[in-house]
């Protein structure tokens, strides 16, 4: 059965522009659709699909070898992407043109991607960095000299000197909060000069919540026995808290002032800045011997730094 011959192909671009000639004030008058659909011989549907189709992107050819995504090839997409565009797999891969799939793949790879957690720090100024750096080095304890020099007969042996610790940080918190100091005026209790002791305040650099001791593991140890019983009310949330104080061992905030003298470390390591990141000690293994130290050595090279860092840091 003969069909005849086959329809001529649609002009595409002569329909946008007969259209396009006719508009007024970017709006097609009544009408055009049709006479444009009688004089290219097809339908109106046909007419206007092709108009506003006009600007879309034509779609990719899905067939070919698709490519394959090596370690490399993945690192070096992902280094070129901004961190507030790698918060998610859909906002990674959009940014990357790397499939979802292709992504959750290389995360249990060695050589592939891992998910890393930031916690937002407070930004220091330089004069808060200064003071950083003094609060942790008032800490630092002085001890003997390297060596010692002295004359001896051939007879003598040579003598022998020992210290617990040649540098090292004492415990946090037990500081003179008291001074004596002379009264400035008389009283009917005591002359003017006498001596008497007198409360001092110990003030903290500003924005250092990494320096305080009930930030970095004393209240969360007290959520965690808090978080386990169920309260319906205030008065319960607060017999929760106070019960998780008196379950919550003494060990524990040892263990926190011995992450506190570390801490002090590293921003003595760091130049007063707080990008470093907390040390693991094993402090748990020191309990199970029974050696759980009182105060840590702090490294002669932190100290250095820190003394430098405050002819550096500019006020």
């Amino acid at each position: 059965m003969d069909l005849g011959p086959d329809p001529p192909p649609l002009d595409h671009k002569g329909i946008i522009r007969l259209l396009l000639e006719r508009m007024t004030d970017w709006k097609l008058p009544r009408g055009c659709i049709n006479d444009a659909a009688a004089h290219f011989g097809c339908t109106r549907q046909t007419v206007s699909s092709v108009f506003h189709a006009r600007d879309e992107k034509p779609c990719e050819s899905a067939r070919g070898i698709a490519r394959v995504w090596t370690p490399d090839a993945i690192q070096e997409a992902l280094e070129t992407v901004p961190a507030i565009e790698r918060t998610s797999y859909i906002a990674l891969a959009a940014a990357t043109g790397i499939p979802r799939t292709t992504l959750a793949r290389a995360k249990g790879n060695k050589d592939g991607i891992r998910r890393a957690t930031g916690s937002v720090k407070s930004y220091l100024t330089s004069d808060q960095m200064r003071q950083r750096i003094e609060f942790a080095l008032s800490f630092v304890g002085e001890g003997a000299a390297g060596t010692k020099s002295y004359y001896l007969t051939y007879n003598e042996k040579v003598l022998h000197f020992a210290v617990p610790n040649v540098k090292y940080l004492t415990k946090l918190g037990c500081c003179p909060f008291v001074e004596m100091v002379e009264a400035k005026r008389s009283s009917k209790n005591r002359p003017a000069g006498t001596p008497e002791l007198k409360c001092t305040s110990i003030a903290k650099p500003p924005r250092r919540p990494d320096f305080n001791v009930l930030d970095l593991g004393f209240f969360s140890s007290i959520q965690a026995h808090q978080y386990r019983k169920r309260v319906y009310n205030v008065e319960q949330l607060v017999d929760a808290v106070e019960s998780g104080f008196v379950e919550l061992k003494s060990v524990t905030l040892s263990k926190s002032f011995i992450t506190l003298q570390s801490v002090l470390e590293q921003a003595m390591l760091d130049r007063g800045g707080n990008t470093y990141k907390i040390p693991h000690l094993g402090k748990d293994k020191w309990v199970r011997l029974g050696d759980l130290l009182l105060s840590l050595p702090c490294s002669s090279e932190a100290v250095k730094i820190g003394k430098a860092a405050l002819d550096d840091v500019v006020v």
